[in-house]
């Protein structure tokens, strides 16, 4: 995205099976995807190459813009040096993209194997729970999805059925409203079914979550438990009747993704509470009199 000539925002788009498909109905399929949605079009776009129906893909971004579109495949001056600089971008992107794909094969090739789960995690989940002294109790959940966290997946719960710091019985209604919910049943608003639920926590929380999971008669995903014993640098999973953990290697690729997508869980629910804790001690001051506009200071 460029304004006034300089570069102000990027976004980077992969197909997993783009073979065969040409450069034209890449552009082509990219440009009606992106601007399908609330995106309004600028007043020009700039592409690497031309296709056929490109006249009625003008006319119909005009016409959302309310107001001309111009596309262009420039092919000298300034305009083709920025289409050179996006497809330089485009090629670093993409080789950052395969780096992150080929570790995270490695990554949750190992993790199957050490929880013997029956297939590859596509998709996993994580939990945790914040508050302060038992206040402003709130859970987050967050998703790591092919390689990637998946931030539109994410989601915040404040606590409704526990009072004080309880960890467990806030783990076990955060589980149970997330599968048992509107989040897994209601048309538009569910989420698809994960193949791995990771827990923040030990025996007890984990324990938690599976009561969570059973009451909602969801026993075909595989859950653990995700943490450290006290002055030690080892991650344990906790599995499901399993009395000892499984202590990670340090430097694995595995252990690398579940902390990783434990550490976002943490800073996601960290921040959801700081946010109800910051409302709270926002002060109410009462006006001077009903003449008066101002709050007392």
């Amino acid at each position: 995205f460029v304004r006034g000539g300089l570069l102000i925002g990027r976004r980077d788009f992969f197909w997993s099976d783009a073979h065969g498909v040409s450069d034209e109905e890449l552009v082509r399929s990219t440009l009606e995807q992106f601007y399908a949605k609330s995106v309004v079009p600028p007043k020009e776009i700039l592409l690497p190459v031309g296709f056929d129906d490109q006249p009625l893909l003008q006319r119909w971004l005009s016409e959302k813009k309310e107001e001309a579109v111009r596309v262009l495949v420039p092919e000298r001056g300034p305009k083709y040096q920025l289409l050179q600089l996006a497809q330089e971008n485009a090629a670093v992107a993409l080789k950052e993209h395969l780096r992150v794909q080929t570790e995270s094969s490695e990554a949750v090739e190992e993790l199957q194997a050490l929880l013997g789960l029956p297939q590859i995690p596509a998709r996993i989940e994580c939990f945790d729970i914040s508050n302060t002294m038992g206040t402003h109790s709130v859970a987050s959940m967050v998703v790591w999805e092919q390689g990637r966290m998946k931030k539109s997946d994410y989601r915040r719960f404040r606590i409704k059925t526990v009072e004080g710091a309880n960890d467990f019985a806030s783990m076990h209604e955060v589980v149970k409203r997330r599968y048992g919910g509107s989040l897994a049943t209601k048309p538009g608003k569910s989420l698809p079914e994960p193949d791995l639920v990771v827990i923040d926590g030990g025996a007890g929380q984990l324990g938690a979550a599976m009561e969570a999971m059973a009451a909602v008669g969801l026993s075909r995903v595989f859950i653990c438990g995700l943490a450290k014993a006290k002055g030690d640098k080892e991650e344990r999973i906790f599995l499901p009747g399993q009395k000892t953990p499984i202590i990670l290697p340090v430097k694995s690729p595995a252990t690398r993704l579940v902390q990783t997508i434990r550490d976002e869980a943490h800073r996601f629910a960290i921040t959801f509470h700081r946010k109800l804790r910051g409302e709270a001690m926002i002060p109410i001051h009462p006006l001077r009199s009903s003449t008066s506009s101002k709050a007392v200071p």
